[in-house]
């Protein structure tokens, strides 16, 4: 995480203001996201699953990475900010799963968060998850904790 932090140090603009980016893949193509995302002008793409693989195509973690690295934007995968799936399946209401997240896996994230939220101060920056509604994806209180912690403004894509 050191050597993230060093990158990001060395091609830093400090008079750049962005925002806290948030999109879910769930509608999307592999073609469409990368379309979306260079129009949108992101330059970074920090993926916040636990396991970054997708039977959806394009959006596993090598093959997203690589894409990505083609198309001259950044790929941070931070899975300690991702909810373990033997968490997410043995929990159906959400409630208890946001609880859960909140309580229990963002306390022992926090220097990721630290990192994600200098990334995004310095970069324009998307968090990316499966689901489309930020309502129902955990990035969405991983947005609101980013933005406590550097007073970035939120904006969800929502309608792509």
């Amino acid at each position: 995480m050191e050597n993230i932090v060093a990158q990001l140090n060395k091609t830093c603009n400090k008079e750049t203001t962005h925002k806290i980016y948030s999109l879910g893949y769930e509608s999307l193509s592999i073609d469409k996201f990368f379309e979306f995302i260079l129009n949108e002008n992101i330059n970074t793409v920090i993926d916040v699953r636990n396991v970054a693989f997708s039977y959806k195509y394009g959006f596993s973690k090598h093959f997203l990475k690589k894409m990505c690295c083609e198309n001259g934007i950044e790929y941070f995968h931070f899975p300690e900010v991702g909810i373990p799936s033997k968490i997410r399946k043995n929990i159906n209401n959400k409630k208890t799963l946001w609880e859960i997240y909140e309580n229990d896996i963002l306390p022992n994230a926090d220097k990721s968060i630290d990192i994600i939220g200098h990334i995004c101060l310095n970069a324009s920056s998307v968090l990316l998850c499966y689901e489309k509604d930020p309502k129902d994806c955990h990035r969405n209180i991983l947005a609101r904790e980013i933005s406590l912690r550097t007073g970035l403004l939120i904006q969800h894509f929502l309608n792509i």
